[in-house]
C-alpha cells in the first residue's frame, strides 16, 4: 500500500483533488435525491389538496372535519387508516378509476420524470469530465515523469553522466531519479577508470610490441647472414630450420600484439566507402606465392561491382588468413575459387577449396582463439589457431560477418558479408 508521506507534492495535489471530487460527486447525488423526492412530495400534496379542496366545495358543511382528517392522514404518512384506503380503494374499482390512474398519465409526474433524466444526464456528464480531467491530469503528470525516467536510461545507455545541476521529482520517482543518478556516477567513475586501464595496457602492448620485434628482427638478420656463408649442408639445414621458426615466432608475435589490440579496443580503422574487389585482389596478391608453391589453381570469378565501408588494410589481412588456411588445408594440385556477389543487403563473397574439410562438429569452434581440429590433417599443419578468430573479430569490428561450411574430405566455403 502507497504511503503518503512518499508521495510527491503533485501527487498530494491529485490525490486532494480526488478527494474533493468525490465529496462533491456525493453531495451532487444527495441534493439530487432529495430534489426528486421532494418535487414527489410536493406533486402529492397538490394532489391532496386539490381533492380536500373539492370536497370542501361540495360538502360546506363538514370542512372543518375534511380539513382535519386531511391532515392527520398526511401527518400519519397514509397508512395509519387501513379502514380509509379500503374504502377509497373500493370506490375507485366500483366507478372503474382505479384502471384509469397510471403514474406517467399525469402530466405533473410526466414533468417530474423529465426533469429527473434531464438532471441524471446533466450529472452524468459533469462526472464524467470531471474523472476525464482528473485522469488527463494524472495521466499527463504519470508519461512526464516516465519520460524523464526514460531520458534518465537514455544518457544512461549513452554512457553520459548525470550533472548534479539535474533536477530531480519527489516522492518515489524522486527516489528513482536519484538511485539512477548514483548510478550514472559510479558508471562513471568505472568508465573513466576502464579508459584508462585501456590507454595503459595499450602503451604496455606498445612497448612489448617493440621491445619483443627488435631481438627477433636482429636474429633473423644474424641467421639470414650466417645462412648466406654458410656452405655445409648440415648446418645450411639447420639455419634453414631455425629461419623457419624465427619467421614463425615472428608471425605468432604479431598476431598476439594485433589480438591483444582487438581484445582491448585499440584497434584503429579507416574505414573508406572503396571497390570490396580491389581489396580482394590485394589479399590473393599477398598468399598467391604460397599457392604457387603447392601447385594449387587460384580462380577468381567474373565479379559485379560493389563500393562498401571497410578498412583497406585491415580487411585485407582477413581475407588472407582465410585465403592462407585454404592453401594450407589443400592438397597439392587442388583448387580454390573466389566469388563476389551483391544483393539488396550487401556485398558477400565467398571462398572455397577442395581441401581436408572440417568435421561437422567443430565448425563453431574454428572462429575461437587458439582453437584447432583435432585431426591429423589439421596437425601436421604449422599454425596457432589464431588466423580465423582475427579475421573474425576485424570483420565484425567493421558490421561485417563470416559463416563457414564443410564436409570432412570434400572442402570447405567460408563466406563473409558486408552489408551496406
Amino acid at each position: 500500500m502507497m504511503q503518503i508521506r512518499l508521495l510527491d507534492k503533485k501527487s498530494k495535489k491529485h490525490l486532494l483533488i480526488l478527494s474533493l471530487a468525490s465529496l462533491l460527486i456525493i453531495v451532487l447525488i444527495s441534493c439530487m435525491i432529495y430534489m426528486i423526492f421532494d418535487k414527489i412530495y410536493k406533486n402529492n400534496l397538490n394532489t391532496v389538496t386539490t381533492i380536500v379542496g373539492q370536497l370542501a366545495k361540495e360538502n360546506p358543511g363538514e370542512e372543518k372535519s375534511i380539513v382535519n382528517s386531511a391532515i392527520e392522514s398526511i401527518n400519519n404518512g397514509y397508512i395509519n387508516d387501513d379502514s380509509a384506503f379500503v374504502k377509497g380503494n373500493t370506490l375507485l374499482k366500483k366507478y372503474g378509476y382505479d384502471k384509469r390512474f397510471k403514474f406517467y398519465d399525469d402530466d405533473r409526474n410526466k414533468k417530474i420524470i423529465r426533469e429527473t433524466i434531464c438532471m441524471i444526464i446533466v450529472f452524468a456528464i459533469i462526472i464524467a469530465v470531471m474523472l476525464i480531467c482528473i485522469y488527463m491530469k494524472f495521466a499527463g503528470d504519470f508519461n512526464g515523469k516516465m519520460k524523464s525516467l526514460s531520458k534518465l536510461l537514455d544518457l544512461l545507455i549513452e554512457k553520459k553522466y548525470l550533472q548534479d545541476s539535474f533536477k530531480e521529482s519527489d516522492g518515489e520517482f524522486g527516489v528513482v531519479e536519484h538511485k539512477l543518478k548514483m548510478v550514472s556516477s559510479i558508471m562513471n567513475d568505472s568508465i573513466k577508470e576502464i579508459n584508462s586501464e585501456k590507454e595503459s595496457l595499450k602503451n604496455f602492448i606498445s612497448n612489448v610490441s617493440h621491445q619483443i620485434k627488435t631481438p627477433i628482427s636482429s636474429i633473423k638478420i644474424t641467421n639470414s647472414i650466417l645462412l648466406e656463408k654458410e656452405e655445409d649442408k648440415t648446418k645450411r639445414e639447420f639455419l634453414l630450420s631455425c629461419s623457419e621458426e624465427i619467421n614463425r615466432l615472428q608471425w605468432l608475435a604479431s598476431s598476439l600484439i594485433k589480438i591483444s589490440n582487438i581484445e582491448v579496443g585499440a584497434l584503429q580503422l579507416n574505414m573508406k566507402a572503396k571497390e570490396i574487389k580491389e581489396t580482394v585482389i590485394m589479399a590473393l596478391r599477398s598468399v598467391y606465392n604460397k599457392a604457387l608453391d603447392k601447385d594449387i589453381e587460384i580462380e577468381v570469378d567474373d565479379t559485379e561491382s560493389c563500393i562498401v565501408e571497410h578498412d583497406i588494410r585491415w580487411t585485407k589481412e582477413a581475407i588472407a588468413n582465410v585465403l592462407e588456411n585454404a592453401i594450407k588445408y589443400t592438397p597439392r594440385g587442388g583448387k580454390i575459387s573466389i566469388s563476389l556477389s551483391r544483393n539488396s543487403m550487401g556485398c558477400t563473397i565467398a571462398i572455397k577449396d577442395n581441401g581436408v574439410g572440417i568435421e561437422k562438429e567443430n565448425i563453431n569452434k574454428i572462429f575461437k582463439r587458439f582453437y584447432r581440429e583435432n585431426s591429423k590433417e589439421v596437425l601436421k599443419e604449422v599454425g596457432s589457431g589464431l588466423g580465423l578468430y582475427i579475421t573474425r573479430k576485424v570483420l565484425e569490428a567493421q558490421g561485417a560477418s563470416i559463416i563457414a561450411e564443410s564436409k570432412k574430405n570434400e572442402g570447405s566455403v567460408f563466406t563473409i558479408y558486408f552489408y551496406v
